[in-house]
C-alpha cells in the first residue's frame, strides 16, 4: 500500500506545547477516484509513554489530505 509520510505540528494539551508528529496518509482509489487517509503516526510522546490522550488532537486537527 502506497502513502506519504508528513510532518504535522500542533498544539499538544497534554504536554501544554507546540509539537510535531509524522502523520502517514495513505491513497486510497475507489471508481476512479482517489484521495487520501490518514493512518498510523508517530509521536515521541506516545512512544516514552508521557501520553494519556485517547486520541491525538495534533492527529485530529491534521489536514485530510498531504501537502
Amino acid at each position: 500500500m502506497k502513502y506519504i509520510t508528513e510532518e504535522v505540528t500542533g498544539y499538544c494539551p497534554e504536554q501544554d506545547c507546540e509539537h510535531t508528529i509524522n502523520v502517514n496518509y495513505h491513497l486510497v482509489s475507489v471508481l476512479g477516484a482517489s484521495g487520501y487517509k490518514k493512518g498510523a503516526y508517530k509521536c515521541s510522546y506516545m512512544v516514552r509513554n508521557t501520553c494519556t490522550q485517547k486520541i491525538c488532537p495534533i492527529l485530529k486537527n491534521a489536514p485530510k489530505n498531504p501537502n
